[in-house]
């Protein structure tokens, strides 16, 4: 049994690793100019993701299954979950069944309090300020931690905040970054491999212009399409954010990370590149 249930918390931490995320805010609903706009935010991502992962591991162990056969089970998870109405009503629909919920909802926690002081403030963990190599540098520290604390049977409330933050991480990999603008549409797969490191080539270096100058979200209403390419590199490069531990280069045509919530998104070169939300005054470079 120990084995098992050692084998179920290793497969639901890695496999979180290759779920898909879509856009992400600290809250679901963003009010703007008197319209609501709706975002799927990363507690909802994490949510749906560990949905997903845990109803495979338990369609090949149904013996934790009680009253359902893993056929129906499956059907009631992985159905209707785009939006976030629908994840929240599946969720309600089985939470008594499973003992797992609350575990979950401390990963969520965990996950969203990246999203305050003091990691806040720091750019690796979020992948801002071209803090590409100190991002996987701290994803690698979380995740030999988390699996680490597995093994050994450990406190697992530790593991689990160990697990929300390197989630939170990791999502904010593709959101900051700018390798979907780089045509990739698979993940990045040696982002979390500990025996690759990133060539200084695949960066852009300090002293590179990244981006050119686009109109900075003010909250008015204002002409914003123009963001949308404003890359110059094909490097691998990230936003600025005002307020970081890394401070945005003046004179080099740098990324800020842009969006109302954003001071350097006025600094040169201004604008912004994340997909955190689906509206341009948040991210704009939304897909």
């Amino acid at each position: 049994m120990a084995f098992i249930l050692k084998t179920f918390a290793l497969f639901v931490f890695l496999s979180l690793q290759i779920t898909k995320s879509t856009s992400f805010l600290g809250s679901t609903e963003l009010d703007f100019e008197g319209k609501f706009v709706n975002t799927r935010d990363h507690m909802l991502i994490t949510k749906s993701a560990l949905i997903s992962v845990v109803m495979e591991f338990l369609y090949s162990h149904p013996e934790y299954l009680k009253t359902r056969r893993p056929k129906d089970f499956m059907k009631i998870i992985l159905s209707h979950q785009e939006s976030p109405e629908m994840v929240k009503k599946t969720v309600e629909n089985i939470s008594p069944e499973l003992e797992f919920i609350n575990a979950m909802n401390e990963i969520q926690i965990a996950n969203a309090e990246v999203d305050a002081p003091p990691t806040k403030h720091n750019a690796a963990a979020h992948f801002d300020g071209e803090e590409i190599k100190a991002g996987k540098k701290r994803l690698m520290k979380l995740k030999s931690l988390v699996i680490s604390s597995i093994l050994q049977e450990k406190n697992f409330e530790h593991t689990r905040q160990l697990a929300g933050n390197y989630l939170h991480t990791i999502q904010d990999f593709y959101s900051r970054s700018n390798w979907i603008e780089l045509g990739n549409t698979i993940l990045f797969e040696n982002l979390t491999n500990p025996e690759y490191q990133i060539s200084d080539d695949f960066l852009a270096s300090r002293s590179e212009p990244t981006c050119r100058s686009c109109t900075a979200s003010t909250g008015s209403k204002v002409k914003l399409d123009d963001c949308f390419s404003n890359l110059v590199t094909r490097k691998l490069t990230s936003g600025y954010v005002g307020g970081q531990d890394v401070t945005k280069p003046l004179q080099n045509g740098k990324c800020s990370r842009g969006g109302l919530f954003d001071s350097s998104r006025f600094l040169p070169a201004s604008g912004g590149i994340n997909k955190d939300s689906d509206h341009r005054v948040y991210s704009p470079h939304h897909l």
